[in-house]
């Protein structure tokens, strides 16, 4: 029995030997060893352990698990524990990927091997933000950014994201046209720490060329509104009526803390300045109350800040209506570029008022068209052409025909301007708000949430100001209900919509033209207007929509 047990352990002990001998005599890869997401076109070092009898190495790569393999150096490596290999640029991702080291002894005789633990991916596009460990806050713009290098031409690309790491939503908005490698992207208000978003590279005949996710999980805080939430520098332009309709473009300096201080840039009438006090819902819903007059107004904050609307109804000192813009900081010409409708309530100094739709071109060098689309006192008016200048804050002007110019802003990201007439060579006032329209992509699903809207419009009895909120179930139907009005009684009713590929909304009520206008890409703003005439009431309005914060 001791012989056999001692003969056992010998026999245990050779063997030992012998697989250390042969563990000594094969390199041992280092690197890549699997999960590694290696850059297309780069140049990586390849590692590994050099061993006592292999002094010659050849590395070979496989991209299908090992079932095929090719030589990655033309000739045989001496005396080296690495290599900077160029990294191949495949038409796509290429997600099953190893390498294998071969040892040779000094007369060429194969001795050992090794191969990576684990797959590696060689990749063509490379998600670069959002990335995993990030906070962005809902209702924010933030640059979804990549970086490619495939050999195959991109015609678009498509992006979408998760909130729960199973269902992929579409990031809402067009494909990006060919691959510009950034998009911005108003972030949902869905609260999450497992989100993720993925960009999809197609070729002209719309198949996949490589597709890449965030490398890690983000998160999308929601933050209920409070009065820090409205805080900086904004360029509200309104329309006010007291004994006449009069437009002002307004410094609106908001500290975060319930007070704004307004003083005039350019105003029809007068120079008002002041202060107004304000209280701010989780929603994004504030109450304010100018200090001037005492009077009490309503009004929408947008998800992201940077847009409000606020109205006064209560007639004791006026109804107005006005749409801020925050302020921004380097931008130029090419911030306003593009197809926008324009959303237009005018009237001359004691005369007659009417509304149009146009649609408004900008080449982003400070030339535009302005085509007119519908127009509430007879027939549209023909082509113009106007200039324009963006101030690196985000003021614009325009120089018109006749010798008239308007003020306004824009927004950063570009997609929403207003414009005002002040004084005008024929005593005109007007108050313009636009959105941007897209190339294609859009349905009645981009207009779907809960959003406050604003109008200021007339009717043979007198001028009005309405604000309303409305529900829109993102397939056609319209849930909507008065807060505030200026003519008393508030009413509630349903309607339907549709959404044209562009962004195009229609609201039909009844009339031949219904109220036309358009919905942001994003679908956090709309707007339509009123140019039918022909009802009893001879009814013309221009309404503004903002999304609310959950």
């Amino acid at each position: 029995m001791k012989k056999a047990y001692w003969g056992g352990v010998a026999v245990f002990f050779f063997i030992c030997l012998a697989e250390a001998a042969a563990l000594a005599a094969s390199p041992t890869l280092i690197q890549p060893n699997g999960g590694e997401s290696i850059r297309a076109g780069d140049v990586y070092t390849i590692q590994w352990s050099a061993s006592v009898d292999s002094v010659k190495y050849n590395l070979y790569l496989s991209c299908d698990n090992g079932t095929t393999w090719s030589k990655i150096n033309s000739g045989m490596l001496s005396s080296v524990s690495s290599y900077d290999w160029d990294v191949i640029t495949p038409a796509g991702n290429m997600t099953n990927c190893l390498v294998k080291v071969i040892g040779y002894n000094g007369s060429g005789a194969k001795v050992g091997a090794d191969v990576s633990d684990a797959i590696f991916t060689v990749s063509v596009l490379n998600v670069t933000s959002p990335s995993g460990g990030d906070t962005i806050d809902a209702g924010s713009i933030v640059d979804i950014t990549w970086s490619t290098d495939t050999l195959v031409p991109v015609s678009s690309a498509i992006l979408s994201y998760t909130t729960d790491g199973l269902m992929w939503l579409p990031v809402k908005g067009p494909a990006a046209t060919g691959n510009p490698g950034t998009y911005r992207w108003t972030v949902p208000q869905i609260p999450s720490s497992l989100c993720k978003v993925k960009v999809a590279l197609l070729k002209s005949d719309d198949t996949v060329a490589a597709v890449d996710k965030s490398n890690g999980k983000f998160s999308i805080k929601v933050t209920p509104k409070s009065n820090a939430s409205f805080s900086g520098e904004y360029f509200r332009s309104g329309v006010n009526v007291t004994s006449d309709v009069d437009t002002q473009l307004h410094d609106f300096i908001a500290n975060g803390n319930g007070t704004v201080n307004f003083s005039t840039i350019v105003s029809s009438s007068g120079n008002p300045s002041g202060t107004v006090t304000y209280t701010m819902s989780p929603n994004g819903r504030f109450d304010a109350r100018n200090t001037n007059d005492g009077d009490s107004r309503h009004g929408i904050l947008s998800p992201g800040n940077d847009i409000f609307l606020i109205s006064n109804t209560t007639q004791f000192n006026g109804i107005g209506f006005g749409f801020g813009i925050k302020a921004s900081a380097g931008l130029d010409n090419s911030a306003l570029s593009g197809t926008y409708a324009m959303g237009s309530i005018s009237k001359y100094f004691g005369g007659s008022g009417w509304t149009d739709l146009s649609e408004v071109t900008f080449d982003g060098a400070g030339n535009g068209t302005v085509h007119c689309l519908y127009i509430s006192n007879g027939s549209c008016f023909a082509d113009f052409s106007l200039t324009y200048t963006v101030s690196s804050n985000g003021r614009v002007t325009t120089s018109m025909p006749g010798g008239w110019s308007e003020n306004g802003a824009v927004s950063s990201d570009g997609r929403i301007f207003s414009l005002l007439a002040t004084s005008t060579p024929d005593n005109m006032r007007s108050f313009r708000v636009g959105m941007r329209k897209t190339p294609g992509g859009l349905s009645e699903a981009t207009f779907a949430g809960k959003f406050i809207g604003l109008s200021f419009g007339a009717t043979k009895s007198g001028i009005y100001v309405n604000v309303m909120s409305l529900k829109s179930n993102g397939a056609g139907t319209l849930t909507l209900a008065d807060l505030y009005n200026s003519f008393g009684g508030l009413t509630q009713g349903t309607a339907t919509y549709s959404v044209g590929a562009d962004g195009t909304l229609n609201v039909p009520d009844g009339s031949p033209a219904g109220f036309n206008g358009v919905v942001l890409d994003n679908g956090q703003a709309w707007l339509v207007v009123d140019t039918d005439t022909t009802d009893g009431q001879n009814e013309m309005s221009v309404t503004v929509g903002l999304k609310t914060s959950k």
